[in-house]
């Protein structure tokens, strides 16, 4: 897939893993300006949800990544703040029932 950000950069990913039984996707990013601006040389994202009751799941997500040596990046630049925003407003969707507007 290829994405592309309001600030002009690019990113793309590739789909490792698709399990839809056991809910877990594991995606790669290979390439786009995103990777070169952050830093970074390589990037995988492991996202699962997990059923602990009968109305209640758990979203996990692991964060894998390789820092280029000569981007001057450094693993404290690093943060899960988008994946929070994500999840937060999954959570919203869904105790609303999908309901726009609330």
């Amino acid at each position: 897939m290829n994405f592309f950000f309001f600030q002009g950069l690019d990113y793309k990913e590739k789909f490792v893993i698709m399990d839809n039984e056991n809910r877990m996707k594991l995606v790669e990013g290979i390439g786009g300006g995103f990777l070169a601006a952050s830093g970074l040389k390589k990037y995988v994202v492991r996202m699962e949800v997990i059923e602990k009751g009968e109305d209640v799941s758990v979203a996990r997500t692991t964060v894998e990544y390789e820092i280029d040596e000569n981007s001057g990046a450094s693993a404290s630049s690093m943060n899960t703040d988008t994946f929070v925003a994500i999840a937060e407003a999954v959570k919203k969707h869904l105790s609303h029932g999908g309901e726009e507007g609330n």
